[in-house]
């Protein structure tokens, strides 16, 4: 409301007062005279304060004509009206102070009464101010951070997990919100947001080497706030510092960039081994024995880690990297191990980690390595392990039920006790390449069955040695393959009797090109044969080349029949067409040059009687063309080129010869091996083209060190414009 101030003169007031009298009375009249009106000339003016401000706050100032006595009361008023409001209580003076500590806007008026006892008649007359608007206002307080989040250096693994850095912070009104960030380079102005870190404290990490830097943004909100309802205040940036404890491990250099962690000296139960030492070179090796027998509970290695405690020529006696580490619980690790030293995880009998996991890459073991160990239920050792499991190897390990190899394995012997004493061990299958085994399943009370897979006909013989020791349950079964029954019950001697007899073994002959009495799958027996006189389909018209078995080629069926008996396996056998030799079959030839030229060209040129293909280089020399134990030729007999041939099947190829010329040709092309043992002859018409079928056959006695060699030869004819593409289906 428009404050005002009303005017007034001194006509407006009696001249004359007197103190008998009651008021400024009309003396000739009669009537009796009220208490004069009071006259307000100063209203209460408006005002707007700061929650809290100090005030001297609304006034009034009012004059009563009468010369009488002016009280006052102030009421206050939730609206803009000069009525109907609440009198406060002592505010009796013409200055009313304002309470300012509640914000929000309140109305204020006066109403002010004059007394006048001489009055004859109303001895009190009042007045009311006009309305005073009073705004109470304040914004959000700014929190006061009475404790700061503190710096502090770590090292990696001494601890589960950092100490919490904490805010403490204050504000009179408002609730307080928190909101921590992190920075790599120290400053608010580059750093993130930490998602869900909305507490007064955060437990920063401190698993990762490096130095990360936190600050907290404090917000107080005070939904009462007339103005800024929020109010946010940084704290200071806490470095935190995570390295690793150096000094208690030595290295030693290995590689230019790798080395080998030899020795730990510190206390920690919990080491956590640097991924590098101090030169930056990675840790790629764990030396023998380097927590033996300490108290530790947990150890993180580097994932760049290999080997472990690995020594091929190792002391059995010598103290693993874990040794009797008998309170070690857990391993942090997520690389590949591929070489296990002696005794590496012996007597680690509180493992609660699962070792075995990390030796799916493993090459080599040696002894003892994991003694009394918790093992997974299924173990299986992997392909890329090789040679021997050593003794003692899983001796008393635990919890492994089934054992078996991948891929049938790599494994060639296996020492004694390897898996003794495994009380859960229930059935093991021993991999076809187990060439040797010790007494490595002796004390394996538990053991329903063994499997032998290595077979007397598919890998020439059969696994030596006797792996059992003591008795077994009558339930207990032994079995092998159907080819190699006797030769494991008498192997075995009293564990013979274990021995499972494998009923008769039928599979699968597979026919492709022909059909063999009208059938292109046949079951057969082990051992089986195939009727020579059988009735043979061939799938088109053309003339069959012949037959393919395995590696041996034969010219014809009944050939093919005679020496054909049945596997231990499923097998395929194929009738063979033209259409069959598909790939290129270049022979293998080497040439040195005798005068230091380039070669140019390939030519045929006359060498005595015959035409052969020669080699001719830039400086017009010739060159020799050697056979596989470097013998010349080329000078005198015409040699073309040498080529492997296998001293006990035939080697096919299909030719094709193209006379490019308008003359005939006549050519011979020969295989030579102490003799010639395969030759076609070709005569081809001007540019005409033929195609050939050779077959060569190496006797079996010969020492084949030296490779055969192909000799082209041009009986008749021109000795240039010939075309020679030779397609082969040549035995292993």
């Amino acid at each position: 409301m428009k404050k005002f101030i009303k005017s007034f003169t001194s006509a407006a007031v009696c001249l004359t007062l007197a103190v008998s009298t009651a008021g400024c009375a009309n003396p000739s009249a009669g009537d009796p005279v009220d208490a004069a009106s009071p006259v307000i000339f100063t209203q209460p003016e408006d005002l707007t304060l700061r929650k809290g401000e100090e005030t001297r706050g609304l006034e009034v100032t009012a004059y009563a004509s009468d010369n009488g006595s002016l009280s006052y009361q102030w009421y206050g008023n939730t609206t803009d009206s000069n009525s109907g409001g609440t009198a406060i209580s002592g505010s009796d003076k013409s200055i009313l102070t304002v309470d300012t500590a509640t914000a929000g806007t309140s109305y204020y008026y006066c109403v002010v009464t004059n007394t006048n006892i001489f009055a004859d008649g109303a001895r009190t007359a009042t007045v009311t101010s006009e309305t005073a608007t009073v705004r109470i206002t304040y914004s959000a307080e700014l929190p006061r951070i009475i404790e700061q989040p503190a710096s502090a250096a770590y090292v990696i693994g001494a601890q589960d997990e950092g100490l919490p850095l904490t805010v403490d912070a204050a504000v009179a009104a408002g609730e307080l919100s928190y909101q921590w960030f992190v920075s790599e380079e120290g400053s608010y102005e580059v750093s993130s947001e930490i998602t869900g870190a909305t507490q007064s404290s955060y437990t920063p990490d401190v698993s990762a080497r490096g130095v990360k830097y936190y600050y907290c943004e404090v917000t107080n909100t005070d939904e009462a706030a007339t103005d800024g309802r929020s109010a946010t205040v940084k704290t200071k940036i806490a470095g935190i510092s995570t390295d690793y404890d150096f000094s208690a491990f030595t290295f030693e250099e290995t590689g230019e960039n790798t080395c080998r962690l030899t020795a730990y000296t510190g206390s920690s139960l919990r080491p956590f081994i640097p991924l590098t030492d101090s030169d930056g070179r990675a840790v790629t090796e764990i030396g023998k024995g380097v927590f033996a027998n300490l108290p530790i509970t947990e150890v993180t290695l580097p994932d760049t880690v290999e080997s472990l405690g690995w020594d091929a020529a190792t002391d059995k006696d010598v103290d693993g990297v874990f040794y009797n580490c008998a309170s070690l619980r857990i391993i942090h690790f997520n690389g590949h191990l591929k070489l296990v030293g002696a005794f590496a995880f012996s007597k680690c009998s509180a493992l609660e980690t699962d070792v075995w996991a990390f030796c799916d890459k493993i090459e080599a073991l040696t002894v003892g390595a994991f003694q009394n160990v918790a093992l997974p239920e299924n173990m299986v050792f992997p392909s890329t392990l090789g040679g021997q499991i050593g003794s003692w190897m899983f001796q008393n390990a635990t919890g492994v039920k089934n054992i078996t190899f991948e891929e049938n394995g790599n494994v060639t012997s296996i020492g004694g006790s390897a898996f003794a004493n495994i009380a859960t061990l229930e059935t093991v299958v021993f991999p076809a390449s187990l060439t040797s085994v010790g007494d490595c399943l002796k004390g394996c009370s538990s053991l329903k069955s063994v499997t032998y897979t290595r077979s007397r006909l598919t890998d020439g013989e059969i696994t030596a040695g006797v792996p059992f020791s003591g008795t077994y349950s009558d339930d207990f079964v032994i079995n092998v393959p159907f080819d190699s029954y006797d030769n494991y019950v008498s192997v075995l001697g009293s564990f013979g009797s274990y021995v499972v007899e494998p009923p008769p073994a039928t599979y699968t002959l597979t026919v492709e090109g022909a059909t063999i009495d009208g059938k292109r799958s046949i079951d057969m027996l082990f051992g089986a044969t195939l009727d020579e006189n059988a009735t043979i389909v061939y799938d088109d018209e053309e003339a069959c080349f012949g037959w393919v078995y395995g590696d041996a080629y034969y010219t014809n069926y009944a050939e093919f029949a005679k020496s054909f008996k049945m596997g231990y396996g499923d097998t395929t056998v194929k009738a063979v067409y033209e259409k069959d030799f598909t790939q290129i079959f270049t022979p293998s030839c080497r040439t040195e040059k005798m005068s230091g030229g380039q070669k140019t060209t390939q030519e045929h040129v006359q060498v005595g009687n015959i035409t052969a293909t020669r080699i001719k280089y830039s400086d017009k020399s010739d060159v020799k063309v050697l056979n596989g134990s470097n013998e010349e030729h080329g000078t005198a007999d015409g040699v073309y080129n040498a080529c492997p041939v296998n001293p006990q099947y035939k080697t096919c190829l299909l030719m094709t010869f193209t006379n490019n010329t308008d003359e005939a040709i006549e050519i011979r092309y020969e295989v030579e091996y102490w003799g010639v043992i395969g030759q076609v002859t070709v005569s081809l018409g001007a540019n005409e083209t033929k195609t050939a079928f050779l077959v060569a056959t190496c006797a079996s006695n010969k020492d084949l060190n030296n490779a055969p060699f192909h000799q082209l030869r041009i009986v008749s004819g021109g000795e240039n414009g010939y075309d020679l593409t030779i397609y082969g289906m040549r035995a292993a």
